[in-house]
């Protein structure tokens, strides 16, 4: 009997896997940096937590901030920012 890593029978089991939520928010952080906080995806919506200065220069660029997250997803994932000030 020969035996192979977990992961190499994930891979051949489901060789395109979906990202995940938290993949998602880990990319989306990136892109924040330090402006915002990172706290949910669902549905193609993306909720951050910020101050309220950043909360503006955040939803006045927000489709660049949205274009900037699907490209380092490579994919067009996100639709929309719920942005809430903290």
């Amino acid at each position: 009997m020969s035996f192979e890593q977990i992961s190499d029978s994930i891979v051949r089991r489901f060789p395109q896997k979906p990202l995940v939520a938290s993949q998602i928010c880990a990319q989306a952080q990136i892109v924040f940096e330090d402006s915002a906080q990172v706290i949910s995806f669902n549905d193609g919506t993306i909720k951050i937590k910020t101050d309220g200065v950043s909360a503006i220069k955040i939803r006045l660029k927000s489709d660049k901030v949205i274009a900037k997250i699907n490209q380092k997803l490579r994919q067009e994932l996100v639709e929309r920012l719920v942005i809430g000030v903290s």
